[in-house]
């Protein structure tokens, strides 16, 4: 069986962002919490991936596009607290 390059780019990147909070000192509740999140955003988000997985011409710049664009906006709603 065959994966398509964005789902295995998917299943990639949750892969590495759970090896890498268990790495960096997170305990194991800590990183299942984490995987536990990261499902429940993709679930609530699915067609936004696959729209992304599908319309897009370079998966890594809209990947790179929607990271920043996330970032900006919490450092917006941060600001905006104070």
């Amino acid at each position: 069986m065959s994966l398509s390059r964005g789902k295995m780019l998917k299943k990639l990147a949750l892969a590495g962002s759970i090896v890498g909070r268990v790495l960096s000192g997170f305990s194991l509740t800590e990183a299942r919490v984490q995987m536990g999140n990261a499902a429940n955003f993709r679930a609530l988000n699915l067609e936004l991936f696959e729209d992304v997985d599908r319309f897009s011409v370079d998966l890594n710049g809209a990947v790179q596009d929607g990271y920043l664009q996330q970032r900006e906006r919490i450092v917006q709603e941060a600001l905006a607290e104070k």
